[in-house]
């Protein structure tokens, strides 16, 4: 039951966060001071800040890419608190991402993001409600297998995958050679594609995912660049399981 209990819990690096977004503004384009201050309480472990952040966001996201980003972060949020086992709030706010997943969906977001927080939020459940594994666990494969297939290049969905080989028992199909392969990729395709990831905490985050999964993989190349791209993001970044 341990390994089902743990089964596709999200996010291994602990989110927390400082400082407060000025009038909680979330520019429609580009990154901004809001998002930086976002990655900043990442990398510094302060989750009230995070949330207050967040939470100020909320009266002023209207486009769709803001609400995206607000969904995206109230999905950090919930995974931070499926990790810490804190199961009561994390059903609170992950009600709050599900009614923000369904608002992206009426403004006709980009249809692969939305899907990967959907699949995010089945595997929430599955994290909140262990027993459910067995029988959700199948289901969830099979949506995410669907989901590659329509759209292989989404780095959000790349990462979901990489996820859920990394957290699924090998007797289930779970793999950290594959996770590090989805993972990867994720990283590709952030750096072709975008040129606002040094305030990304996503894409930081898939790249410490990354380096965890290469690491348990034996895959010397693949964790020493991930390294090289965390310490580019976060110079004083440190591997805690060595310590």
């Amino acid at each position: 039951m341990k390994k089902i209990r743990f089964l596709f819990i999200r996010l291994t690096a602990i989110l927390l966060f400082t400082q407060t977004v000025r009038a909680g503004e979330i520019p429609a384009a580009g990154q901004s001071e809001w998002d930086c201050k976002l990655f900043r309480a990442y990398l510094d472990k302060d989750m009230p800040a995070w949330l207050s952040l967040v939470l100020s966001a909320e009266r002023h996201a209207a486009s769709r890419e803001e609400v995206f980003r607000l969904t995206l972060a109230f999905y950090g949020y919930t995974a931070y608190l499926s990790g810490k086992n804190d199961k009561a709030t994390a059903r609170v706010y992950l009600k709050k991402l599900e009614s923000y997943i369904v608002k992206l969906k009426s403004m006709q977001y980009i249809p692969s993001r939305v899907e990967a927080m959907e699949i995010g939020v089945i595997a929430f459940k599955m994290s909140l409600d262990p027993a459910s594994a067995i029988r959700e666990g199948p289901k969830l494969l099979k949506k995410i297998n669907r989901a590659a297939g329509t759209y292989p290049d989404c780095p959000y969905l790349l990462t979901e995958r990489g996820n859920a080989d990394f957290h699924r028992p090998a007797v289930w199909g779970g793999s950290y050679k594959k996770a590090t392969a989805h993972y990867r990729r994720a990283v590709e395709i952030f750096r072709n594609t975008s040129k606002d990831n040094e305030c990304n905490w996503f894409y930081l985050n898939t790249l410490i995912q990354l380096h965890r999964a290469a690491k348990l993989a034996g895959m010397k190349k693949e964790q020493e660049e991930a390294e090289k791209l965390i310490r580019e993001l976060a110079p004083g970044w440190k591997d805690h399981e060595q310590e």
